[in-house]
């Protein structure tokens, strides 16, 4: 199935991946990240009006389970990994302030957010966190080395605490192809391949012949 939402009401819909009916899951529960790795649900995120940031899991049912409430950080961008004990996202507590935090989940149920770990260091830009299908890896896209290129942080198998520093997995310095003038940006990790979209800009000068 793929799983899509649509603009104004946020709500989300669900239709068989070659094609047939479109069951809708919710009227106005917010916007669908990942799936499940048991394809039971997906996990979706919602910034309410009054400005609380929300990221919880929505079955096949339609029924919502609110896992992450917080009025004082903005938490997006989620991902679980394939073994459904851990959750990575965004948090941004500032506008300049963004890091890739591992959330360890217990039966579905989050650890206080004293026991979440910070992969990466306050002060660069991050976005789309995604794991790699054995969660030894967290690739995601980063301003560390002033382009928006995208990187990787080794974890360890146990604690998913990171290991080493970021590694550069494809640096995009190229003003003709760029993954930060691309106005709906998405990553997603595969066995054996990354997927992404990529913003292609031109420029021309033109010489047309005159009259005068």
């Amino acid at each position: 199935k793929v799983a899509f939402g649509r603009p104004g009401p946020q709500s989300i819909s669900i239709v068989p991946f070659n094609g047939g009916e479109i069951t809708q899951l919710c009227a106005d529960c917010g916007q669908p990240r990942t799936w499940l790795a048991d394809g039971s649900g997906l996990l979706y995120q919602r910034v309410s009006a009054d400005g609380e940031s929300l990221v919880g899991v929505l079955d096949l049912s339609g029924h919502t389970t609110p896992l992450l409430r917080s009025f004082q950080s903005a938490l997006y961008s989620s991902s679980i990994s394939r073994d459904g004990r851990w959750l990575a996202l965004i948090e941004r507590t500032a506008p300049s302030n963004h890091r890739v935090m591992v959330v360890p989940l217990r039966d579905r149920s989050p650890a206080p957010q004293s026991d979440w770990i910070a992969v990466t260091e306050s002060g660069v830009r991050v976005d789309k966190p995604r794991w790699s299908p054995s969660g030894s890896f967290l690739y995601y896209v980063s301003d560390r080395d002033g382009f928006v290129c995208i990187w990787a942080s080794r974890l360890d198998p146990a604690t998913k605490r990171p290991v080493g520093a970021p590694k550069a997995v494809l640096h995009l310095h190229n003003a003709n192809l760029s993954i930060e003038s691309t106005n709906y940006l998405e990553l997603s990790v595969a066995d054996d391949k990354l997927v992404f979209n990529l913003a292609e800009t031109a420029g021309n000068i033109w010489l047309a012949p005159s009259d005068r």
